[in-house]
């Protein structure tokens, strides 16, 4: 019954934005209606006032059992495993990050028994009828694991799937949502991912509202995350999809409203642009925020120039910030970075607002941008990125030579030997080749071009592992080209005032957040020169 009001007040918004006399009133509306509807603060719990930080298993390990032979590694390699999560909870204690208010430590997908998926344990439950966990990673069980992480100061996160089954084959919920829930509060669960996979269409709003209901009358304080709006994509402007979003920022605290991210630039800059885009800001709001996924950073192939800039982008969009990759060997200078006071305090600034690209010198995902924010002071948080892939940095002066029904493998086959992974919807063939060549040939000497219903490809480092026989792709080889990578381009990025809504007549004062200086006093606009390609750099303007 909220949600009338709620689009109404977002109609006042878009009416009134372009004037500085609106924000301030609005922001009095605002607050008139939300004392009287807890909706318009997402869900009506309480919980998740500021985005929530800590770390998920999902984007390092996936579903992998035991990969890259860790089980002979006493199961600490990149595999799911109690090994690695109590390992990871330990680094994301000594490292600092858990004294820097990250909370969190989330088990993903792929910790329920194997048997399941190999149809050897039937349901996959205990008689009891709690989900079987996996009794080779996970001997000691998800409760003991729970206790582990609780025992440290941290909290403790799971995933379950709404579906009958979870995106990869596990036992899902559906039809056991009161048992299952029962199940991890017993095991003490603060935090839930309700992945969306195999469920009907027609039942994720039920369905969703029904888990919303009882993880309310749960007793436990559980934050969590709603998939729904993943599944459904589509025109964002259409009234269904709009409903959509109000809802599921009012049933949840985290809410998915696009792809899964990947460790790809590209990738990453769209899912910031598709939210930008699609005003995304509308709907997000402290306990229902428009979540743009998991954190890559410090995933390769990006390099800590992305990872730096991928961390800042979801600063500005004000997101829920769950790393997710290898804490223990993560380099010094990202962990210094990922727990900077300045910028952590500022990413949880009350207002919660979703940050908004204000310029772009090129296409969306390539050239110089700005990105800014506004706090609940009226300063604001500004992100001057070097996006690079600009056409002058990536010009393709190779020669090419292309091979169909497979691709040249690197060696070894990790994916640290891929250059570049890209989506072949947001990244042309002709950019590919241009990044590769770029790099020179010590870094990049071939693509592996996904074709037909294969969505990825990937430029290789070497091509030591030989001749791979794959349908669906095409393999371009570089035959002559550069023996090292062009100079990278460095830009200078201005930001004018009056485009993030600062008086262009009154002196500001400039914080180089990373770099832990005051810049200056300025009127109007500050420049930035020489900031190198991928990189951010991340200010706060006050006046």
């Amino acid at each position: 019954k909220y949600f009338a009001t709620l689009q109404f007040i977002d109609a006042m918004c878009n009416i009134l934005q372009p004037t500085m006399l609106s924000i301030r009133c609005l922001a009095t509306i605002f607050g008139v209606f939300c004392a009287a509807l807890p909706l318009c603060f997402g869900a009506s719990d309480g919980l998740s006032r500021i985005p929530a930080k800590g770390w998920n298993s999902w984007n390092w390990i996936g579903v992998s059992g035991c990969a890259d032979g860790c089980a002979a590694e006493g199961m600490d390699g990149r595999c799911h495993s109690e090994v690695v999560m109590r390992q990871m909870t330990d680094a994301m204690i000594a490292k600092g990050f858990n004294a820097s208010g990250y909370e969190y430590i989330n088990l993903s997908e792929g910790w329920p028994a194997e048997c399941f998926r190999k149809k050897t344990c039937g349901s996959g439950r205990f008689p009891n009828g709690t989900i079987m966990h996996d009794p080779v990673r996970y001997p000691s069980g998800i409760k003991a694991l729970s206790d582990y992480v609780h025992a440290r100061g941290m909290k403790f996160g799971i995933y379950l799937d709404a579906g009958d089954v979870t995106c990869a084959g596990f036992p899902g919920s559906l039809g056991h949502e009161e048992q299952d829930i029962q199940m991890i509060v017993e095991w003490g669960a603060d935090y839930l991912w309700l992945d969306g996979c195999n469920l009907d269409r027609t039942l994720y709003e039920e369905k969703y509202e029904l888990w919303s209901r009882l993880l309310n009358a749960s007793g436990r304080e559980i934050v969590w995350e709603v998939s729904w709006p993943a599944y459904f994509p589509g025109d964002p402007t259409a009234p269904t999809t709009i409903d959509m979003f109000y809802k599921s920022a009012a049933v949840g605290h985290e809410f998915r409203f696009y792809t899964d991210n990947k460790p790809n630039w590209q990738h990453v800059l769209n899912i910031a642009a598709t939210a930008h885009e699609w005003n995304m800001q509308r709907y997000h709001r402290p306990g229902g925020w428009a979540f743009m996924d998991m954190l890559e950073a410090g995933n390769a192939p990006l390099t800590e120039a992305q990872s730096r800039s991928h961390f800042a982008l979801w600063v500005v969009m004000a997101q829920p910030l769950h790393l997710g990759n290898n804490v223990r060997n993560m380099s010094s200078t990202l962990a210094t970075q990922f727990t900077n006071p300045a910028v952590l305090r500022l990413a949880g600034d009350p207002l919660g607002k979703m940050g908004r690209r204000v310029f772009m010198s090129d296409g969306r995902l390539n050239g110089t941008q700005v990105w800014s924010r506004e706090m609940s002071d009226s300063s604001f948080v500004v992100a001057l990125l070097n996006a690079g892939l600009t056409s002058t940095v990536a010009k393709d002066n190779c020669t090419w030579q292309n091979r169909s029904g497979g691709y040249l493998q690197v060696q070894p086959a990790t994916a640290a030997g891929n250059y570049q992974c890209y989506t072949n919807a947001d990244t042309s063939l002709e950019t590919m080749k241009g990044e590769c060549c770029a790099a020179g040939l010590e870094q990049c000497v071939s693509i592996a071009h996904g074709t037909g219903t294969n969505e990825e490809s990937c430029s290789k480092r070497n091509d030591k592992g030989g001749w791979i026989n794959a349908t669906g792709f095409t393999n371009y080889v570089i035959t002559r080209g550069h023996l090292g990578p062009l100079a990278p381009k460095t830009a200078t990025i201005c930001v004018n005032f009056t485009d993030v809504g600062l008086n262009p007549y009154e002196n500001a004062t400039v914080h180089d957040l990373w770099g832990e200086r005051v810049l200056g006093r300025y009127m109007g606009q500050v420049c930035v020169p020489n900031i190198s390609e991928y990189d951010t750099v991340l200010l706060h303007i006050t006046q």
